[in-house]
């Protein structure tokens, strides 16, 4: 585990999704009790748009995916797009 934000424990997952792996980004704790949010980027955005919520909220785990074509999943294929993005 890295720290990418000062007061959130900050680690990556990956998710299986047509034509590869989906990038996550996982702040805060990992019991799986702990209050939960899915932050989902907008379009010209990656998983780190949501640094400063972590930093902000440390005891509530951030589920914050890099959408297909974006961030550290943009090697997945095309098409891209809203309809895609509610599939992975």
């Amino acid at each position: 585990m890295t720290r990418e934000a000062s007061n959130a424990t900050y680690r990556t997952a990956g998710v299986e999704v047509r034509g590869g792996t989906l990038h996550t980004a996982v702040w805060g704790p990992e019991d799986p009790d702990t209050p939960t949010i899915l932050a989902v980027h907008g379009v010209t955005a990656s998983h780190k748009a949501w640094h400063y919520l972590a930093e902000a909220l440390p005891d509530v785990r951030i589920i914050a995916p890099d959408l297909r074509g974006r961030g550290r999943s943009n090697g997945l294929p095309a098409p891209y797009g809203m309809p895609t993005h509610a599939q992975d």
